[in-house]
């Protein structure tokens, strides 16, 4: 996770190593305004998503990489 808590947006990079034998994950993230809503962005895929910056501490954001090696790259950002 790299977090710019000045402009209340971020992103989370994920990294599946060649040998991994996980498909998914869940990271929770740190910094977050549990209160505020964030709209959080597959750059792959370009779907779009709103979650609380609680569940996103709590449960995380869900990640799948089906290739491997393979990553992701999310962007997220404080709805005002």
């Amino acid at each position: 996770q790299l977090d710019r808590p000045d402009l209340g947006e971020g992103m989370i990079v994920a990294l599946r190593r060649p040998a991994s034998p996980y498909l998914a994950a869940s990271f929770g993230l740190v910094a977050l305004d549990a209160e505020a809503p964030y709209l959080v962005t597959n750059l792959d895929t370009g779907q779009s998503q709103t979650l609380t910056g609680k569940t996103l501490t709590t449960q995380g954001l869900a990640v799948e990489l089906t290739e491997k090696p393979g990553s992701g790259i999310w962007v997220y950002k404080k709805v005002q």
